[in-house]
């Protein structure tokens, strides 16, 4: 995989932006979640026949 040494550094760098991401990700994991809820509350406002909302099903 790696050739070649890892500094200690570079491996901080590298937990670093892991550890970023992985909390990004969980935010928009979120946030992605909480806009769904919201659209199925919208869309269940809507006179709109449950049949043509596929994901309503």
């Amino acid at each position: 995989m790696l050739k070649g040494n890892v500094s200690d550094a570079a491996m901080a760098d590298v937990h670093e932006l892991t550890y970023t991401l992985e909390n990004a990700l969980g935010k928009m994991n979120e946030e992605l979640t909480k806009l769904a809820e919201t659209l199925e509350r919208v869309m269940n406002l809507l006179p709109v026949p449950a049949r043509t909302r596929p994901w309503a099903a």
